[in-house]
């Protein structure tokens, strides 16, 4: 994207710090990109925790999720998360890095842009 749509500004979320290496990588070079590590997600968690899928008898590699740190979990999404954690790392889930989320309007006000042209995941 960086380089094929000329005037274009990249902004590059990764939350896994192999993949984030990787990511710095790959854009370095490119002055129209800012790679970050961090996730997005909602408003009212300011860190979510790495899960590691990768040892599980069903884990693809690179499976990671993400999910909001135990101590935030009742403030986002309704409360809802601390029961789901259980759920989606049934299995043996290795819980890694906790690291800084972010919602969009968050980062589009820390970047001073009015809006985003385009979202990939």
């Amino acid at each position: 994207l960086a380089t094929g749509l000329p005037g274009s500004y990249v902004v590059a979320l990764e939350p896994e710090a192999d993949n984030y290496a990787m990511l710095r990588l790959n854009t370095r070079g490119l002055p129209n990109t800012l790679p970050l590590r961090a996730a997005l997600w909602a408003p009212g968690a300011t860190h979510v925790q790495l899960y590691n899928g990768t040892n599980t008898h069903t884990a693809r590699q690179w499976q990671f999720r993400t999910l909001p740190l135990a101590a935030e979990a009742d403030t986002v999404g309704g409360g809802s998360w601390a029961a789901r954690r259980g759920q989606q790392c049934a299995g043996g889930c290795a819980a890694g890095a906790a690291v800084p989320s972010v919602p969009v309007p968050t980062l589009l006000a820390q970047l001073c842009l009015p809006r985003f042209d385009l979202v990939k995941m």
